[in-house]
């Protein structure tokens, strides 16, 4: 949901349909109502490498045995055209992180709004 220029909140329910389903090894809470949420940065490669100077893991997926992210060139480059890659809080819920590219979705979105789009 677009709340105001270059803002967005992804809500993806846990026991809801979902246009991109969530892993098959995905773990809930039987009270979990949300699967995760993320939060975007202009440099995910400064914020890994800041987390992981205080020992803070990262992973490519939400999954806590994913491939471990030790620099940018370990993130994802996913579908909708964003850097990701993935810590959790102290209850395990996943957080993603992601830094948009001038080629993402959310960009490209905000250019069409804008009247600045070119395909």
């Amino acid at each position: 949901m677009r709340i105001a220029p270059k803002q967005y909140i992804e809500i993806q329910p846990v026991k809801a349909p979902n246009p991109h389903p969530h892993p098959d090894s995905a773990k809930y809470y039987d009270n979990q109502t949300l699967w995760h949420f993320s939060l975007e940065t202009d440099d995910l490669g400064m914020v890994i490498d800041h987390l992981r100077s205080q020992g803070i893991r990262m992973t490519q997926f939400a999954e806590p045995d994913s491939k471990e992210v030790l620099s940018l060139n370990d993130a994802i480059y996913s579908i909708d055209g964003c850097f990701i890659c993935w810590v959790r809080d102290p209850d395990g819920t996943p957080i993603e992180l992601m830094e948009r590219t001038k080629h993402s979705m959310q960009t490209r979105a905000e250019k069409r709004i804008s009247g600045n789009f070119l395909p």
